[in-house]
């Protein structure tokens, strides 16, 4: 077992996109992409956030990211 990394409270979703990195969404609001590096290990960028939980996400063929929350918003946020 390998830990990528967390988030400040609860992971509620999250997507493997073909490249292996990885979106994840949380209790604490926060969407994050985790970019896998050369050698192994992930690096954590904030890519979006919601006033409340993040309960779902879509990484579209784009690579932009589609999420809702428990704002009642669907986002979407470019992938640059």
């Amino acid at each position: 077992q390998k830990l990528v990394g967390g988030h400040e409270n609860t992971v509620s979703t999250l997507q493997v996109l073909p490249s292996g990195d990885i979106v994840s969404g949380g209790r604490d609001n926060k969407i994050y992409l985790w970019r896998l590096r050369n050698d192994g290990t992930y690096e954590q960028k904030l890519v979006g956030e919601h006033e409340n939980s993040v309960y779902t996400l879509q990484v579209l063929p784009s690579g932009d990211i589609v999420s809702g929350g428990d704002d009642d918003k669907i986002c979407l946020r470019r992938r640059k």
